[in-house]
């Protein structure tokens, strides 16, 4: 990967943390009350319509969905939101915040906010320059017909798709996907006369993120960064053709790893210290 790698996705999570921030006076100092009114607010919001996360949570778990489950559940994520938000910051402004719970219930002092704002919209225009940088590449690599059409997978769509299986047929590498994520489209891949350059992790499971899509000598060759439960890694596959097909394979949620993204990012809740 040239320019969709892991660094990238930092940059791209980055882009959106001053989303819904507001300033407030009493996030300049450390309050303790002031902590304790905003994670009011906060559960109150969060009790009165629960997400997809916290009933697939409870489905895993055979449990009920509760209210005394639910603030189970927020008592025990939001640690691990604190300690993503953290990650996310540089220290520069880290140091600036006076208490970082109140700053992931969505307050923070002018200045913090103002300097966050300031780092999303860098972290934005990094985003902005791989994009333009490999559509450039991209239509210089393609400029002849090489395809009747763009194949979707070089146009983002099978971002958030699932690898349902990945076998060997002769000298062609089968791929499926759930094609139930985001921007879901192509859901089977047959790889013609394939070699793989490289693979990190098993693909089984992990969430397809994004990819470059290249001309060769031989053919194309093709670049996907992944997602698992264990973090983001890299495929490369060489093909002298990439055959495709566009069908609806319907999961449901609690049968498709796809959700292993969220415990990726806020990894796995532990409510017996709720």
């Amino acid at each position: 990967m040239k320019y969709f790698t892991k660094e990238y996705q930092k940059q791209t999570l980055s882009t959106l943390l001053d989303l819904g921030l507001k300033i407030d006076p009493r996030a300049e100092v450390f309050s303790q009350s002031f902590f304790q009114e905003c994670w009011q607010n906060w559960e109150s919001f969060e009790l009165a319509a629960p997400d997809a996360c916290f009933l697939y949570t409870m489905q895993q778990a055979g449990q009920q969905p509760t209210r005394e489950n639910h603030l189970r559940y927020l008592r025990s994520l939001f640690p691990a939101l604190v300690k993503y938000l953290a990650a996310r910051l540089p220290p520069d402004i880290l140091r600036q915040v006076a208490d970082i719970r109140v700053l992931q219930l969505g307050y923070a002092s002018a200045p913090v906010r103002q300097a966050i704002v300031a780092f999303c919209e860098s972290q934005q225009a990094l985003v902005r320059q791989a994009h333009e940088t490999y559509d450039e590449a991209f239509r210089k690599s393609f400029q002849k017909a090489f395809y009747p059409e763009i194949p979707p997978f070089a146009r983002k769509m099978c971002r958030n798709s699932t690898v349902l299986s990945c076998r060997k047929k002769g000298a062609d590498l089968l791929l499926d996907l759930d094609d139930s994520g985001d921007f879901g489209t192509a859901s089977h891949f047959v790889f013609r006369n394939y070699q793989i350059l490289e693979q990190e992790k098993k693909l089984y499971g992990a969430i397809w993120q994004d990819e470059e899509l290249y001309r060769t000598p031989q053919g194309c060759e093709l670049h996907v960064l992944f997602q698992s439960r264990t973090g983001h890694f890299y495929f490369t596959v060489r093909a002298a053709e990439i055959v495709y097909k566009c069908e609806e394979k319907p999961v449901k949620p609690a049968e498709s790893p796809y959700w292993d993204k969220y415990w990726e990012q806020y990894g796995d809740l532990d409510f017996s210290k709720a």
